[in-house]
């Protein structure tokens, strides 16, 4: 088993902190706007969730696993694939 790096066991922390500052930002634009905090923290939190989900689901869709060697362990280019 690979030890991962320092950069790699640190990137959930980034995406987190990534969606709280989006968060805070939808939070006091509301809040500017309605006057509201408790509106203004529930769109933070649906905005976070959001951006949590969305984020998470472009690295799945970016990431690409490889085996060690470099080779990508999704490779159908053998022919055994059913579709």
């Amino acid at each position: 088993m690979t030890d991962s790096s320092r950069r790699d066991r640190r990137r959930p922390l980034e995406l987190l902190g990534f969606s709280a500052i989006i968060a805070i930002v939808i939070g006091v634009i509301v809040w500017g706007g309605a006057r509201n905090i408790e509106t203004a923290l529930i769109w933070a939190g649906i905005s976070f969730v959001v951006v949590v989900v969305v984020v998470a689901m472009l690295v799945l869709a970016t990431f690409r696993d490889t085996d060690g060697d470099g080779n990508s362990r999704r490779d159908d280019s053998d022919g055994d694939s059913p579709h």
